[in-house]
């Protein structure tokens, strides 16, 4: 699958690096604590990253301090500015990565550092869940071998596929 973020735009150079898949500017610039900050559509570098399916900006934003939890929370007055805003409230960056891509080294990548498997969407969307309806097989199966069950907490809702 090819990624294209044609409606993502701004935020700072890291996004860029990240767009283009350098790694070596990625590195660099998570090394300056202004650019770390910024944000894209309300998403940190790592929720980006994760987004975008770039695998070795993960490893080097992980290894850089980024938070593995954190949540994205929408703008109820900027809803319509990103395209799904909604879907995504209380997003993770392993929420991210499941919905478009579904990588399983990412998935693992995000769980080794920390990644919560229990962390559920405004939609009620926990990971192994979320992996299994978007059809990642392999990154259901990952997050399965870290614990992740159907037993955890699920309304049982959540974005179509």
């Amino acid at each position: 699958m090819t990624f294209n973020s044609h409606n993502l735009r701004g935020g700072g150079r890291i996004f860029d690096a990240i767009d283009h898949d350098d790694v070596a500017l990625v590195r660099k610039l998570a090394g300056d604590p202004l650019e770390f900050a910024k944000r894209r559509n309300r998403m940190s570098p790592l929720m980006y990253a994760a987004y975008a399916s770039r695998l070795e900006a993960v490893h080097v934003l992980l290894e850089a301090g980024a938070d593995p939890n954190e949540i994205y929370l929408i703008d109820p007055a900027a809803i319509g500015t990103f395209e799904g805003a909604r879907r995504h409230d209380r997003f993770t960056p392993l929420h991210f990565c499941l919905f478009y891509h579904g990588d399983p080294a990412i998935a693992e990548a995000l769980v080794r550092a920390g990644a919560r498997l229990d962390s559920v969407s405004a939609t009620g969307w926990i990971p192994v869940a979320l992996a299994e309806r978007r059809g990642r097989t392999q990154a259901a199966e990952v997050l399965r071998e870290y614990g992740a069950s159907k037993g955890m907490p699920d309304s049982g809702k959540g974005p179509a596929t």
